[in-house]
């Protein structure tokens, strides 16, 4: 997976982003904060219920052509559109932050260890792939796959970049994690309002698959999701091998109110452990 073209991207990016904001005009005490929240901040992969009970299950994330293929359905599920047309849909999205992706109600938290394992099938981009066809669309209508190959990065060395990103564009480098946008624009570019947090939260994705214990930092989950023995098994086994546990009290509502909860649960949880 790493190639050339990922490396340049990076040496590219970063000095536009350098050219642009030449002098960020902060003391060492900002500087070192962001070097280490870009170091250190975790990797966020969230699920409904019912799929987080089933990678609890299996003990693996599985990319949407991985798990057609390995579990194929007496009634094949429809291929994700946007994912087959940009060409991500054999990989395991997270995001290099909190949980981002609404509708979800479940996560895990992975350790930076995770991407280092894994350089060689990873890849990132300092926004959300999937919002290129929806949120936030390229500029002059360039093609978004083209876009897209434009800026992918090398794994684990993208947060170079993120340190650049967090020490120049953002008032402060929290701001990242509370879901603050940026104070200053870089040199990723996009049309279109509608886009929240993801289109400059960078995403980290992973071929094939991802299995859950050898990296996992943090489980998240509401009291409703206890009701699968999966789950229960994943606790228990998260107790003995010391992966904390965060459990919240289902809301009323929708599950895009349980993901508020999360999230906010999630932000307080990176803050703690990036301080």
């Amino acid at each position: 997976m790493p190639c050339e073209r990922h490396r340049e991207n990076l040496a590219r990016l970063s000095a536009e982003l350098v050219a642009r904001h030449p002098n960020p005009g902060r003391d060492g005490l900002h500087a070192d904060l962001c070097g280490r929240l870009a170091r250190g901040v975790l990797l966020a992969h969230s699920t409904g219920r019912e799929q987080f009970a089933d990678i609890c299950e299996t003990g693996a994330s599985l990319s949407h052509r991985e798990l057609t293929t390995r579990r194929p359905a007496p009634t094949p599920a429809p291929r994700p559109t946007r994912e087959v047309a940009l060409g991500t849909d054999n990989f395991v999205f997270l995001f290099a932050g909190p949980f981002r992706f609404p509708e979800t109600e479940c996560g895990f938290l992975f350790k930076v260890s995770l991407e280092v394992d894994r350089s060689a099938d990873c890849v990132a981009t300092p926004f959300d792939s999937g919002g290129l066809l929806e949120h936030h669309r390229p500029p002059d209508d360039e093609d978004p796959k083209a876009f897209l190959d434009r800026h992918e990065m090398s794994v684990p060395e993208y947060r170079g970049f993120l340190e650049l990103v967090l020490n120049r564009l953002f008032a402060e480098p929290w701001d990242y994690l509370t879901g603050t946008d940026p104070v200053r624009e870089g040199p990723v570019r996009f049309l279109g309002g509608d886009a929240d947090q993801r289109r400059w939260t960078f995403e980290v994705r992973v071929e094939r698959e991802v299995p859950v214990r050898p990296h996992l930092q943090a489980l998240f989950f509401s009291t409703a999701a206890t009701r699968h023995a999966p789950v229960q098994e994943m606790i228990s086994w998260s107790r003995e091998n010391n992966v904390d546990i965060v459990q919240y009290d289902s809301p009323r509502g929708t599950i895009g109110e349980s993901f508020k909860v999360m999230d906010a649960q999630c932000v307080h949880y990176m803050r703690a452990h990036l301080a």
